[in-house]
């Protein structure tokens, strides 16, 4: 381009020249010479003529560099654009195509022209492709559609194909422009999508229960599969309704609803409700924004009869099992009532013939008279542990300090206590009060005390503590008949012989004792337990074999009336 722009000024100057020999031949062929000033005249008016010549020159010059440059641009745009430009005919063969096209096709620009475009395309999209130039020449507009190549060797390519139909400039055939962009990384974006959009539909129809995704205003939005089964519809049949609509049959929920409640804590709300002969269990989680707004609802409801009937009969089972462990208990009862009865009946018979022989004899002897005392007073005591046991005693209920019961029963006691027993109260100087009857409280720790006793028969160490604890409800998910608060605690330890897990099984049992015959009735700590329940307390025991016995009674502490 640059040796034809150097070129132009001597064609220009033999163009001249030769101008002007034309016309000093013809001048001199008209007529007679020029005079002086004509020849002046003229030479100006050539003058000129030349320099507008030479501007002319020097215009055609700048135009041929702009168009050029023009060309250049347009064939950097063309060829280097990141789009895939093509014209094919009216037949689909290919007699344009720019270089990213034919990158994208994956073959050289050389060896595409003549092709027919839609051999580059999977056999899937060639009626695709086929159905959009029909629609152009159907409807005379741009048209577009996505198609897939067909790349030997390499990943799927998918495009998106923007075709426009134009007249040849020879012979009126029709020609198409196509304009195509790689849209490989969308398309498989759309694939992942899709992909964890049925993986995620697929989980939520698996679920167990029926689930359903509500709005703010708890309008169902989405509906899993067991939607059906629970409930006989199909999910879109309840979709833009709300929950209570479909679950109760009203047109607003119930005062009890769960998502009310739910709207309030902004957590998990729960509830158990009866449709005919079935139980269902009704769940309701929120979604909350970064703000704590509620934004999306996650309901749940789960057909729980079979659970329901199978509680029920666990309970009926329960009761008959305790109704049958009662009736063990009053059998067991009965038999040692009787056992020990006959003891002391038989003790107060057999003496009372001797005393009434020594009358007939005319002697009276105190020894007799004494024995026969001693079996009525057993005889009493033991039908005041019935009744103790059975809560038929009256008690008085009188704010008690244990310091004081303690102290009391531990300066009796230590007066019968061999010497190889060692006594340790660690008594709390600021015990609280509890609620409770002086006298069975008394016979509590004295029971207490007389089974530690009687376990250390070779000697030990007997340690009696009181103090003040709180319970809390980590400590009482662990013992859930107790509930969290403050409680007198009441420990009896001693170094005696322990007992292994079934004994301690049985040790609250009425009648279960370890000792020997006539040595005790098996009635003590069944009566001890019965009193502590009757304070609303609780006893525990812990014990190993050769690890000694702890024996803990917590008692609530006494609130007082304001």
């Amino acid at each position: 381009m640059k040796s034809k722009i150097q070129d132009g000024a001597p064609q220009a100057t033999e163009l001249r020249r030769r101008a002007e020999e034309r016309f000093a031949s013809k001048e001199m062929a008209a007529g007679p010479p020029l005079t002086e000033g004509d020849s002046i005249r003229l030479l100006h008016e050539l003058q000129v003529h030349q320099i507008e010549l030479e501007m002319q020159n020097e215009e055609l010059r700048q135009t041929q560099v702009d168009l050029e440059a023009s060309q250049e641009k347009y064939f950097k745009l063309y060829n280097l654009t990141p789009v895939g430009n093509f014209t094919i005919d009216g037949l689909g063969n290919i007699l344009e195509a720019n270089l990213f096209g034919a990158g994208l096709l994956g073959t050289d620009r050389s060896q595409l022209i003549s092709k027919r475009f839609d051999l580059f395309l999977t056999l899937e999209s060639r009626p695709i492709f086929k159905d959009c130039l029909g629609r152009i020449c159907a409807e005379a507009s741009k048209q577009f559609c996505e198609a897939a190549l067909a790349r030997q060797g390499d990943g799927p390519r998918y495009v998106h194909i923007d075709c426009v139909a134009a007249e040849a400039e020879q012979g009126g055939n029709r020609q198409f422009y196509l304009a195509m962009l790689d849209i490989s990384r969308r398309k498989q974006a759309e694939q992942r999508l899709k992909a964890a959009a049925d993986e995620w539909q697929n989980t939520f129809d698996a679920m167990g229960h029926a689930v359903w995704v509500l709005d703010e205003q708890c309008v169902i939005q989405r509906a899993n599969k067991l939607t059906i089964k629970l409930l006989g519809k199909q999910p879109e049949e309840i979709i833009g309704r709300h929950c209570w609509e479909v679950v109760h049959g009203t047109s607003k929920p119930l005062p009890d609803c769960p998502v009310l409640r739910m709207r309030q804590s902004k957590q998990r709300e729960t509830m158990v409700i009866a449709q005919g002969s079935r139980w269902f269990a009704i769940t309701v989680d929120p979604i909350l924004d970064d703000n704590g707004n509620i934004i999306k609802v996650i309901h749940s409801l789960a057909d729980i009869t079979e659970r329901k009937l199978a509680e029920d009969d666990k309970v009926r089972l329960e009761a008959k099992f305790q109704e049958a462990q009662r009736m063990q208990a009053i059998v067991t009862m009965a038999g040692g009532i009787a056992h020990d009865f006959n003891n002391i009946l038989a003790i107060i018979m057999g003496f009372t013939d001797l005393a009434r022989e020594q009358v007939r004899q005319g002697k009276v002897n105190d020894y007799v008279l004494t024995r026969i005392a001693e079996g009525a007073d057993r005889a009493s005591t033991l039908v005041k542990q019935i009744q103790t046991f059975s809560g038929k005693v009256e008690t008085k209920d009188l704010p008690l300090n244990l310091n004081e019961v303690v102290g009391n029963i531990l300066g009796l006691l230590e007066l019968g206590l061999p010497s190889m027993i060692k006594t340790e109260p660690i008594l709390a100087p600021n015990l609280q009060m509890v609620i409770g009857d002086p006298d069975q409280m008394e016979e509590v720790i004295m029971n207490l005390l007389s089974n530690a006793r009687d376990a250390m028969p070779d000697g030990g160490n007997l340690i009696v503590e009181t103090s003040n604890v709180t319970l809390d409800e980590g400590f009482c998910r662990q013992h859930p008949e107790m509930r969290p608060g403050s409680y007198v605690l009441l420990q009896v330890v001693d170094t005696g012989q322990g007992m292994d897990q079934p004994t301690m099984e049985k040790i609250f049992n009425p009648f279960f004792t370890t000792k020997e015959v006539g040595k005790g009735t098996g009635l003590g700590l069944s009566t001890t337990f019965g009193i502590v329940k009757a304070h609303q307390g609780h006893i525990h025991c812990f014990s190993k074999p050769g690890e000694g016995t702890t024996l803990k009674i917590y008692l609530p502490v006494y609130q007082a009336k304001q």
